[in-house]
């Protein structure tokens, strides 16, 4: 929270946001060592753990259990396939990757990637979480 505290005054001081965005930006961010816990009640789940498979494995495996049914599970890998992901979890459908362009607080473009098992009606949903991001779309 703290290097996220830092980015954000970095910005306030660019004037490109300003204390209340800062401000509102940290109420909408809840950090825990607990993940179980914090995916409890999340309709969008990004994952952006390090680019080890075994690891993204077990980690989608744990939101897949803990997750609401509805929640979209994302992932930020830049080298692991989303199919081979979605394998992993009894919910393929609903796991996309989220590929988001660096440096993140600037660039507003993100690419969606979507699994071979990727349900066309849940696109809506996607974009829906995108423009919440105040990003935009990328990839296919």
């Amino acid at each position: 929270m703290k290097v996220i505290s830092g980015n954000l005054d970095r910005q306030i001081k660019k004037e490109t946001i300003t204390e209340e965005m800062k401000n509102q930006t940290l109420k909408n961010i809840s950090a825990s060592l607990n993940l179980e816990e914090s995916v409890a009640n999340a309709g969008l789940v990004i994952e952006a753990a390090t680019e080890n498979a075994e690891v993204k494995f077990k980690i989608f495996q744990v939101i897949d259990q803990k997750a609401p049914q509805e929640a979209i599970l994302a992932t930020n890998t830049s080298s692991i396939s989303v199919t081979e992901i979605a394998g992993k979890v009894k919910r393929p459908g609903k796991v996309i990757g989220m590929h988001f362009m660096n440096p993140v607080p600037m660039m507003k473009l993100v690419e969606i990637i979507a699994g071979s098992k990727h349900r066309r009606r849940l696109s809506p949903r996607f974009s829906r979480s995108r423009k919440s991001l105040k990003k935009s779309r990328g990839g296919k």
